[in-house]
């Protein structure tokens, strides 16, 4: 009997953690159709390979540079880690490295600085940024236009619930902690890839003068 009560327990414990995470998927696909619409992105449906449940990415370009926005986790249930990451294609950019975190932004998301990388210091940053870098060039000397976006970008990324830019190997990428299933949380990613697309030409044109000289 026993037996029985523990396997209707599990049953219903099952039914109530599936029909959960149906809702937030459904959520999320809600967030995912705004930003398919508004950047002309394509979403990829497929499952993972266990056959169990299914994963969303967009994919796309912006500004010319191909772009990915995916969830990734780390872990099982109760205690899995789920992150959303945005992710931008520069292959130019080569050996340059680069974090930026926030310092009262999400400590799940916040990125680890790397060896050989040094502290930026740049005006319109102020405390809200820290920027890590191997090179100077591309924080120095910045255009009005994007000095507009990134103090925008900062504004819209402010609270406890900002997350992490990275470049490394050639992608940039910014990530938060969980599922975009809410409107502010698809808002600063659209923030965040409106400042990557100036950052991404911004770099394009300093590394191209410097292969020039």
């Amino acid at each position: 009997m026993e037996m029985v009560v523990f396997g209707i327990i599990g049953l219903i414990v099952l039914y109530l953690v599936l029909r959960f995470y149906g809702r937030r998927d459904d959520r999320m696909l809600e967030q995912y159709e705004i930003l398919e619409k508004r950047f002309q992105l394509e979403r990829k449906t497929y499952r993972n390979k266990w056959g169990g449940e299914f994963h969303h990415n967009l994919q796309g370009n912006y500004r010319g540079y191909p772009i990915s926005l995916y969830n990734h986790f780390h872990g099982r249930w109760p205690s899995k880690q789920e992150w959303t990451s945005l992710s931008m294609e520069i292959l130019f950019a080569g050996e340059l490295q680069c974090v930026l975190n926030f310092p009262k932004g999400d400590d799940v998301a916040r990125f680890d600085v790397p060896d050989g990388l040094d502290k930026m210091d740049i005006s319109a940053s102020v405390d809200r940024l820290e920027i890590w870098s191997n090179q100077r060039e591309p924080w120095a000397g910045w255009s009005e236009r994007l000095l507009e976006r990134f103090q925008k970008t900062m504004s819209a990324l402010a609270g406890e619930k900002a997350g992490s830019f990275r470049l490394s190997k050639g992608f940039l990428e910014y990530r938060e902690s969980g599922l975009i299933t809410e409107a502010p949380k698809r808002q600063r990613f659209q923030e965040a890839l409106l400042f990557m697309g100036e950052l991404t030409d911004h770099v394009s044109i300093v590394l191209g003068q410097s292969k020039d000289q």
